[in-house]
């Protein structure tokens, strides 16, 4: 392979890294209306440079320093740039970052590496010792805006050690139109005033660097929905071959290819390279790149001369230079202004999804016609917060998951770029001539949703069915006698809660973000109090208060009024009730609709008094007909005694005649 055949090769692979986190394409911007969540995190980063002479046989550990207020130790990493020797071992590491079959740095999340010296003779070295703390907020837009505000941090640390790093879920159908500085100028229209380290963005990801002159401040980020902006979490970024062309000067060029013609391959964007080299230039590099969204991810320069023995051939100067973006869409335009041609490396890159999420982990499946139909492939994971990459098995049985940004050497014949981090990673799939298909295995540990259901006035509900959706899979848990359950769920996704107690869904909810704090769900079930009294507004003690529901005729809920007369049914949910109150031989059925809160209602029962010392009810009409009775009684017994009265004077009359 010629010299220029191998930079060119050299160039592909580096800037295929720069879209191993990128998202899905661009489309016309519309209007949000909702809260959408922006996952950001604040990284405080610090640097140090150690000289080390350890004896045979010294042990060295290092320990992260104090985490600053309101933030968590992310990592501490040990890097030695010209590789660890063999004799030095590294015990606490997470991670490993090697490079062409060398150690160069070592990870830990726990906070402290240890150093030792395994070999026989003095070991001299420089290492420098990295430590990273960060912490979360989740911020929502409002309108198509979302604000971030990003102020100095804590002494000892400076503006100079901050990296803002905004996400959009790739689930959520939302993406990144611009991000505005506190002054309220586009980064993006002015990326190139800035080293392109210190502003990266892609559709569902911004990250900022304050080390390179960023302004504290409140930034704007601009979102747009769109149903196409969706992204799977495990994907394959796939490479076809370079294409080249050159541009001429004064020249506006436009680029565009086709869809892939694997299945399920759509285009997600290209890896544009835009370099040159002219002799005795001065510094510049007037040319840039545009389309619906572009990352400037690469700015390259140096000069280099000829020279002879002798001044038979004098020394020439000459200057390259170099430009890479990596471009979002399916259109990006080249605009040269300098005043020669310039070259153009372009490369399309595609996304398959792939993948089978299960309760251990995701199943990937990776077939020859799919990676053998491009030049690179990679698969790519990336988690919400709420899980995390425990381990990687590739189909042939080797283990990567600890491995950091590494190239290692594959096949005895090229190398492979490998990183695993806890919610993201890439492997190399396919590298020109040599591929792994088959069955990839990636464990994932997840966080359990923990909730607790609560009735209307606080109680915790008990026996209730908590059932949550996601990613087309259905979790299910019972609630314990305070309310609460636990479910584990294994696809990353926007969460359906819904809560069902007594045959009723009493909850309805969505939610994305999760964590140690148990979900309080407060639920539509509610109190009703039934009041009964007798027609003259006396208290019925001891009667039998049910309460059925109206559609099926099911037993919900029953009691005995007291001596007031009042029977409450607790945690009773919404909806279409008929309550039924019996006292011995009266009875009485009304309708009730329970809503949004509890409800209080009268019942009168058809009793007008109850006769003593039997204890029978009396209903109106049988103390009407009673009463009507006993007056036609006490009437005829009048007439009787009048009669007899009469017939006992007739009688003294006849016996006083002589």
């Amino acid at each position: 392979m010629g010299k220029s055949a191998h930079y060119k090769s050299t160039l592909v692979m580096l800037l295929m890294l720069a879209i191993l986190m990128a998202n899905p394409l661009l489309t016309a911007r519309t209007e949000v209306n909702e809260n959408v969540p922006l996952r950001v995190e604040f990284i405080l980063q610090t640097s140090d440079v150690k000289s080390l002479i350890m004896k045979p046989g010294d042990a060295k550990v290092f320990t992260a320093i104090p985490s600053p207020p309101q933030y968590v130790l992310n990592w501490i990493q040990i890097k030695c740039e010209k590789g660890f020797p063999k004799d030095l071992s590294i015990e606490g590491a997470d991670k490993l970052i090697v490079k062409d079959d060398g150690l160069v740095a070592a990870l830990s999340y726990n906070g402290s590496i240890k150093l030792v010296n395994k070999g026989d003779k003095n070991i001299e070295i420089d290492v420098i010792i990295e430590q990273a703390f960060y912490r979360r907020e989740i911020v929502y837009a409002k309108g198509n805006e979302v604000k971030v505000l990003v102020e100095n941090p804590v002494e000892p640390f400076t503006l100079t050690d901050l990296t803002v790093k905004i996400t959009i879920e790739n689930f959520l159908p939302y993406k990144i139109v611009d991000i505005k500085s506190p002054s309220g100028d586009s980064l993006l229209a002015i990326q190139h005033k800035y080293p392109p380290e210190a502003i990266g963005v892609d559709p569902h990801h911004i990250e900022l660097s304050f080390k390179y002159g960023l302004e504290g401040g409140e930034y704007t980020v601009v979102i747009s929905k769109d149903e196409g902006a969706k992204f799977p979490s495990s994907f394959l970024v796939l490479e076809s071959e370079p294409l080249s062309d050159t541009v001429a000067p004064g020249q506006v060029k436009e680029y565009t290819v086709d869809e892939a013609e694997v299945e399920g391959a759509k285009l997600l964007g290209y890896i544009v390279a835009i370099y040159s080299t002219k002799l005795y230039s001065l510094e510049g590099s007037n040319v840039k790149v545009t389309g619906e969204l572009v990352d400037y991810v690469l700015h390259e320069t140096y000069s280099f001369q000829t020279k002879t023995p002798s001044y038979l051939v004098p020394p020439l100067r000459f200057r390259f230079w170099m430009k890479a973006y990596v471009v979002f869409g399916n259109v990006f335009t080249v605009v040269n202004s300098e005043d020669s041609s310039v070259n153009v490396l372009y490369m399309p890159v595609y996304i398959k999804e792939v993948g089978i999420w299960k309760a251990s982990g995701i199943i990937v499946e990776i077939d020859d016609a799919t990676i053998n139909a491009f030049k690179y492939a990679f698969l790519v994971v990336q988690l919400p917060p709420y899980c995390r990459v425990k381990k990687v098995i590739t189909p042939q049985g080797a283990t990567l998951s600890d491995y950091v940004d590494s190239t290692l050497v594959w096949q005895a014949r090229a190398e492979r770029s490998v990183s695993v981090l806890r919610d993201q990673l890439y492997i190399q799939v396919k590298n020109d001539f040599i591929g792994e298909p088959g069955t990839y295995k990636i464990e994932v540990e997840w966080n359990v949703i923990k909730v607790t259901a609560l009735d209307g006035v606080g109680r915790p509900l008990a026996e209730a069915k908590v059932i949550v959706t996601g990613g087309g899979v259905s979790w299910e848990a019972e609630t314990n006698d305070n309310g609460y359950a636990e479910i584990t769920p294994y696809v990353p996704g926007i969460f359906k809660i819904c809560v069902i107690f007594k045959d009723t869904v009493v909850y309805e909810g969505t939610f994305i973000y999760f964590d140690e704090t148990p979900l309080v769900l407060k639920c539509k079930v509610y109190d009703l109090t039934v009041r009964v009294k007798t027609v003259l507004g006396k208290p019925v003690s001891n009667a039998t208060v049910t309460l059925t529901r109206s559609s099926v005729d099911k037993l919900i809920g029953y009691g005995f009024t007291d001596k007031d007369g009042v029977a409450t049914l607790i945690q009773i949910p919404v909806g279409n009730y008929t309550v039924k109150v019996e006292y011995k031989r009266v009875s009485t059925v009304e309708n009730v609709i329970i809503t949004n809160s509890s409800k209080t209602i009268d019942i009168t029962l058809d009793i007008l008094f109850e006769i003593p010392f039997i204890g029978i009810p009396v209903r109106v009409e049988e103390a009407t007909f009673v009463g009507i009775s006993l007056v036609s009684l006490a009437v005829a017994m009048r007439v009787i005694r009048s009669r007899r009265r009469a017939d006992e004077l007739s009688e003294e009359v006849l016996d006083e005649i002589p």
